[in-house]
């Protein structure tokens, strides 16, 4: 009982004296320390016995790593409470001055903010996951690898809210104190700092760059000493991992660019390199089928297409995945299916769509399910009831992506085709005109 009235102090006069971190409102606030680390509180306040520092500080790293541990637990209670007793060592840690613990303080709370940043993005508190990895660059050493991968790990979190011009200079930082790979640790934050910038590259919209940041991730990661640092470490996989899934972005962005007959090749290398690995769904082997589909069709070979889908949703079948990336193999395979007069596949396939959580879906999916369902009814002639798909589709997409753009444009196109087919053919015609308004005004 003393020793839980004594770390509530303690946390108060730590919090009044600033050195409390970024609070997520969604963790309780109240609770208590739980009792190994109010054992610890206890002694970091009882003084600097150098008899019992060395144990003292074992016991820390010992303690940062069991709630590192707690911080991947589905249980949103226990990760309440992690998050909170690093809070409460934290700022316990932050009061301690002597020179006997200089060496020790500064990466110690790193660790602890890393750990509370995956906790923050547990609960959704994205923007002070942030601010706590802001918190830990201002305490690594100005130039070292630690600063180097707490960069490239903010710079990931910033591109994944598309905050990317907070994350271009966090990454750019950190490939000016990583410019080459020299062991392992390095090469593994370089690695992550050149695949997240080809990722910032591509959201910007700007594909020479990412071809630029895919190149040296891929001439570095076939550099035959970058593979030795990842064998030495045991880590052999991993280096696999990056470069089957480099190699798949790479054939995507040369898709993009209607570069078929390069892209080809890239996906076979990435696809021989990941199909048959028990971690093929991890590794992204239905979405590189998926694109690889996409290639075979623009190549002119529908066949090939249609076999690298099926084995996506066979797979994705039989091992599970994430939902959306079988919606998206689903609604593919089906449009196949119906331009290729298979009604009857087309209806199965929708109906097994039908079963996948909306919620799960972006706006844009969920709009090209919608028009997919439009064209099965299309091709079995019930125009009329095709077009409220169409008109569904048609706003799902502009909720999407910008007017002009090509997909909006197609929407609009379907629809017009649509009414047409259903008899108004005024209403068709004013909706082909918007097309060509929207493609024209988007290539002025």
């Amino acid at each position: 009982m003393f020793v839980a009235a004594f770390t509530a102090v303690l946390a108060e006069n730590a919090a009044a004296e600033g050195g409390g971190l970024t609070i997520c409102p969604r963790i309780d606030q109240n609770l208590a320390p739980s009792p190994s680390v109010a054992s610890l509180l206890a002694r970091l306040t009882s003084g600097s016995d150098p008899r019992t520092l060395d144990a003292l500080r074992r016991d820390l790293i010992a303690e940062g790593n069991e709630i590192s541990g707690r911080a991947d637990d589905n249980d949103p209670h226990v990760a309440a409470q992690a998050a909170k007793d690093i809070s409460y060592l934290d700022a316990a840690l932050s009061r301690r001055q002597d020179t006997a613990w200089s060496d020790f303080l500064p990466d110690q709370r790193i660790r602890l903010r890393l750990t509370l940043s995956k906790l923050y993005l547990h609960f959704g508190c994205r923007r002070e996951a942030t601010g706590t990895l802001e918190d830990a660059i201002a305490l690594a050493p100005s130039g070292s690898l630690q600063r180097a991968q707490l960069l490239t790990n903010l710079g990931v979190l910033y591109t994944d809210l598309d905050r990317l011009d907070e994350a271009a200079p966090k990454l750019r930082e950190a490939l000016e104190i990583v410019p080459s790979s020299k062991d392992y640790a390095s090469a593994k934050t370089r690695l992550g700092a050149l695949s997240t910038s080809a990722r910032l590259a591509r959201k910007r919209g700007s594909r020479q760059d990412a071809f630029e940041f895919n190149r040296l991730l891929i001439a570095e990661l076939d550099d035959p000493k970058v593979a030795d640092y990842f064998r030495a470490a045991a880590a052999s996989d991993e280096h696999q991992r990056i470069l089957a899934i480099t190699l798949t972005n790479n054939a995507i962005l040369l898709g993009y660019e209607e570069r078929m007959a390069e892209a080809g090749p890239l996906f076979e290398r990435s696809y021989k390199m990941v199909v048959g690995r028990p971690d093929a769904i991890t590794l992204g082997l239905p979405d590189l089928l998926i694109a690889w589909s996409d290639n075979q069709l623009d190549s002119g070979n529908p066949e090939g297409a249609i076999r690298r889908l099926d084995e996506a949703i066979a797979l994705l079948r039989a091992k599970g995945g994430r939902p959306e990336v079988l919606a998206r193999a689903l609604q593919k395979r089906s449009s196949m299916a119906i331009n290729s007069g298979e009604a009857r596949k087309a209806l199965e396939l929708i109906r097994e769509l039908d079963g996948i959580p909306q919620s799960s879906l972006t706006p844009l999916e969920q709009a090209n399910i919608a028009a997919t369902k439009g064209a099965l009814l299309e091709a079995t002639g019930r125009f009329d009831q095709s077009l409220p798909f169409y008109e569904q589709a048609l706003a799902g997409t502009r909720r999407a992506v910008p007017e002009g753009t090509f997909e909006v444009a197609k929407a609009l196109i379907d629809l017009a085709f649509a009414k047409g087919k259903s008899g108004d053919l005024d209403a068709a015609l004013e909706g082909a005109r918007a097309a060509d308004r929207a493609l024209g005004s988007r290539l002025n």
